[in-house]
């Protein structure tokens, strides 16, 4: 993997800088706060917390999602990706982000802050 210093860094996004819709031909998803009620007949899976690799990251980096996403395998935690022009947002059930943590940090990332990991 290729990177530069910030390139190992992950932030916990706030509210109004996740991304929030993906829509394809079968559905659309939105990633919504748990403050905001889920539309009338929508499925969906509450108690998630995310993190933003901080950026923005060149596009010519590679294998930093694919890193973060195979510490997380590792440990058995399943996510949820959302990727834009500029960074990478991770998402885990809100009961394993303290593992989710752990695994990155036992892959050589460190914990800087609140949802925060660099190396």
């Amino acid at each position: 993997m290729s990177s530069q210093p910030d390139t190992r860094v992950l932030s916990t996004p706030t509210p109004s800088s996740r991304p929030g819709v993906a829509r394809t031909e079968a559905e659309v998803s939105l990633l919504l706060p748990s403050s905001v009620p889920r539309p009338a007949g929508a499925r969906g899976e509450p108690h998630r917390r995310g993190w933003r690799v901080q950026g923005p990251l060149a596009f010519e980096l590679v294998g930093i999602l694919a890193e973060l996403a195979q510490a997380l395998a590792q440990a058995g935690i399943s996510l949820l990706a959302v990727s834009t022009f500029d960074t990478d947002y991770i998402f885990v059930r809100a009961a394993q982000a303290q593992a989710a943590e752990a695994a990155w940090q036992a892959a050589g990332w460190r914990v800087v802050g609140r949802g925060e990991v660099g190396r």
